[in-house]
């Protein structure tokens, strides 16, 4: 379960300027959180741990697999597919990316910052010195908390089973030629290395096997 340091990016871009926020001015277009909750329960007019809300779960709500058999004479084609839903996920990785403020790697995902001509942004304005307003960044909200839903074909085999009367003139009880592969692709809205391991666990990969299947 995942508690963000604080809840919402509603208030990402302010109608106005706020006034020597811990020494800096809030322009419009910088980040900001939004106040919640205070030891009453109510709003108190300060950002603090009060204001930490939960906005979703790391372990999805539903996750299973199923898989298809398809047959045409001597062909065999199976594929087994797996899925999950109801997670969330941060990607140390993707915020990185969308810290940058251009001047080192960055997200594509950037070109929708804030700007005059682009009230309706993703993401705020661009601040690159040290004496502008640098009270948050996108990781220390939810903005950064991602749907980690996928759908993943983990194996594909293709076989051919040969005709028994080729298999009985080889004295064989069975012969049958196949390819698998495995991890083919990965459908997901999630912008880190794997939905399923996060950045911290090997992903899964790409291979492919051959092989021949003889019985005697």
């Amino acid at each position: 379960m995942y508690v963000p340091p604080c809840s919402s990016f509603k208030t990402l871009f302010t109608d106005s300027a706020i006034k020597d926020y811990n020494g800096h001015t809030v322009e419009v277009g910088d980040l900001f959180v939004k106040d919640i909750s205070g030891p009453d329960g109510k709003p108190d007019g300060v950002i603090n741990e009060y204001d930490r809300d939960i906005v979703g779960k790391t372990d999805p709500k539903v996750y299973g697999g199923f898989n298809t058999d398809f047959r045409y004479k001597n062909f065999t084609l199976n594929a087994i597919f797996t899925y999950a839903l109801g997670a969330k996920k941060i990607s140390g990785y993707y915020e990185d990316l969308v810290n940058s403020v251009g001047l080192s790697m960055a997200s594509p995902d950037l070109a929708d910052r804030w700007s005059s001509s682009n009230l309706g942004a993703e993401f705020p304005r661009v601040i690159s010195n040290s004496s502008g307003y640098n009270g948050y960044k996108p990781s220390d909200t939810d903005l950064t908390v991602q749907n980690s839903n996928y759908l993943r074909l983990s194996t594909l085999t293709l076989a051919y089973n040969f005709d028994r009367s080729i298999i009985s003139k080889l004295h064989l009880s069975n012969l049958r030629l196949y390819a698998t592969a495995s991890n083919l692709f990965c459908l997901t809205p999630y912008k880190g290395f794997d939905p399923e391991t996060g950045d911290y666990g090997y992903p899964p990969v790409k291979t492919f096997t051959f092989g021949l299947n003889v019985s005697f």
